[in-house]
């Protein structure tokens, strides 16, 4: 039963908003989903703003502290909760070290779908981020080889991070089918409780 102790606000469309979305699913985690509409310029009110300055989704608002900037809500969900954040100090290191690649190299996927599906970016731009892209892929690719999941036996945050990224490839017009194992691993991700694609995760309405 939702207990609404966590308050999410988010926008299906947005990529980390997603990411969060995901991290609440698969965790279990009772919370309030609140849609922010952005079309409409709601991440600029005053209210919302007094949540978050940067006037960006996702923000999760949780123990009278809200908190912004979606990998920093991971990190924070799975410290919290005990969940997802790694099983020992070491993988817990590791899974920070992947979460910092993934917002860095492999999120040249959502630079690229921003361009194609909300900028109109030039030929130019949109190819030099697809390439960026696909060297970030064929490295997860390589990394997965012989793994189940990014660091150790079990999902964690690195795993929703990127997971949720690459499931946004087709709007980059990037097929994941070129790397084997990291199609593998998003087929063993699926199967895990609470995971499922961005659509049907995040909601498109606010939920009590």
């Amino acid at each position: 039963m939702n207990d609404k102790s966590l308050n999410f606000y988010g926008h299906f469309l947005s990529v980390p908003s997603c990411k969060v979305g995901l991290m609440l699913s698969m965790a279990g985690i009772p919370h309030a989903y609140h849609h922010v509409d952005l079309m409409a310029g709601a991440q600029k009110e005053p209210a919302f703003q007094a949540l978050n300055h940067f006037a960006q989704v996702p923000v999760i608002v949780h123990a009278e502290k809200a908190i912004c900037q979606s990998d920093v809500i991971l990190a924070y969900l799975a410290e919290q909760f005990g969940k997802l954040g790694g099983g020992s100090e070491e993988e817990r290191l590791r899974v920070r070290e992947w979460l910092c690649w993934q917002a860095d190299r492999l999120w040249n996927i959502t630079r690229a779908r921003g361009q194609i599906k909300f900028q109109n970016g030039a030929p130019a731009v949109v190819e030099q981020l697809q390439n960026g892209a696909r060297d970030a892929l064929g490295v997860l690719d390589a990394h997965l080889e012989g793994r189940k999941f990014i660091i150790g036996e079990g999902p964690t945050i690195a795993d929703v991070a990127c997971f949720t990224v690459i499931a946004h490839a087709d709007d980059a017009d990037i097929d994941i089918s070129d790397w084997s194992a990291i199609t593998v691993w998003q087929a063993r991700m699926l199967a895990q409780g609470g995971c499922a694609a961005p659509g049907d995760v995040m909601a498109k309405e606010s939920r009590a």
